[in-house]
Parts: C-alpha cells; structure tokens; sequence
C-alpha cells in the first residue's frame, strides 16, 4: 500500500467534521516500542460508505490519485472508533438506511453495465423500492408483541440470541410459522444480488461492489431494528 497515499486518506479521514471526542471514556494505543498512550475515546459521526465517497470526490477535485476503494474501507477495519449510540444519532439510523437503499440501487446499475439484463435490474430495483416503502410506512403497522410471525412478533425479534445470561431473549410460547411476502423481499433480494455477484468474473471492482452492498444492507438492518424498537 502506497505510504503517501495511505497518509492523504488517513489525514481526511480523521477531520474533526466527521468525529468528535466523547465526555468520558479513553482508549488504548500500543506504540512500536511497546509503550501504551491512553488518548480520548472517539465516536465516528459518519457512516463509512459515505466517507469514502465524499473523500474520492475530494481526490477528483485536487487531481489526487486515491487509494482503491477496497483499501479505504481496510483503513476503518484497522482504525477503529466506537460507534455513536446517544440519542443525537438515533436519527442518523433512518437516514443512513435510507441512503443505503439508493446505495444498493448504484450497485445494481453498475452490475448491468457488466452484463446483466436491463430487466432484470429494472425488476430487482422495483422490489427494493417496494420493500423501502414497506418499511417506511406498513410495517409498524403489522408488529404485535406476540405474532406467528417472526418478523412482526416484537419479543422474538427484539430479542438477543446471542445472549447466554437470558436477560435479554424470550423464548416464544407459539410457533412462529408464517411467512411475510413483504418482509420476505429483503432476503429474496439479497439471493438475487449474491447469485448476480457470482455470475460476474473476479474483478477488483465488482469486490468494491460487494463490500458496499454488505455495509448497505447492514444499514438496512439497522434501520429496520431502530423501527422495531420505537414501536416497542
């Protein structure tokens, strides 16, 4: 990796607009010569996938060659800060899912250019505008604390299920056996895409894509828990 290039990204990344240091709280740094330097703790105040596109806009305006896109999202993996869970960001959860359905919509026009049918991305895209919809205005209308199914019972999908202490799961006392046609197109869509990455040779590109459409559906995830629990 390109040392120069790695600092230009680096310096951009860690501008105080897009993190803040928090009231309390710290955080350990191991040096090379085995020291440790206690620093404050950091929450990031932006989503990963959007910093990277304003820093590659940034790169075309200054005539600056970037790192790939793929590397860039290695720099987050490698400098890590916490993620924001205060109030003040509980709203940035519907945005970034929201920007995260027209992330994946990017992505499926680029995977057309590659090769694949029109119709078929004509197809895709209009599932996942029905499902953001979806989302956006049914599905809190569905939810009860006890459902047969899964996606609408709040005490089965709000539970942890990797908590061992039990504090935080609840073990249904009905069965959870009907399916939802619209909560289902999230998954069907996520097939599709998985099937149409692997139609596609093993490019450097089509590995960016990927990476975006995991952070995207991540997002979407999120966005969906968020609205499971304002129910709640």
């Amino acid at each position: 990796m390109d040392k120069s290039k790695l600092a230009h990204a680096v310096i951009f990344f860690t501008d105080p607009s897009f993190i803040q240091l928090v009231a309390c709280g710290t955080r350990e740094l191991n040096l090379d010569n085995g020291e440790k330097l206690v620093i404050p703790d950091i929450v990031k105040t932006t989503m990963h996938s959007t910093l990277v596109e304003l820093y590659l806009s940034h790169c075309d305006e200054t005539d600056s060659q970037p790192l790939s896109r793929s590397s860039l999202f290695r720099i987050f993996n490698a400098c890590s800060a916490s993620k924001r869970s205060c109030l003040k960001g509980l709203d940035n959860i519907s945005a970034e899912g929201s920007a995260a359905f027209d992330t994946c919509i990017y992505i499926i026009s680029e995977i057309e250019k590659m090769g694949l049918l029109s119709a078929w991305s004509k197809a895709i895209s209009s599932k996942l505008k029905s499902y953001k919809m979806y989302l956006k205005t049914d599905f809190k209308l569905h939810l009860e604390i006890e459902s047969r199914c899964a996606d609408h019972c709040l005490q089965w999908a709000l539970s942890d299920t990797t908590d061992k202490s039990g504090n935080f799961k609840v073990h249904c006392l009905h069965k959870h056996d009907i399916s939802c046609d619209r909560c289902s197109l999230l998954e069907n869509f996520k097939l599709e895409m998985q099937n149409a990455f692997r139609q596609q040779p093993p490019i450097e590109q089509l590995k960016d894509l990927q990476y975006d459409f995991e952070t995207a559906i991540e997002k979407i995830d999120e966005w969906k828990k968020h609205i499971l629990r304002t129910v709640n």
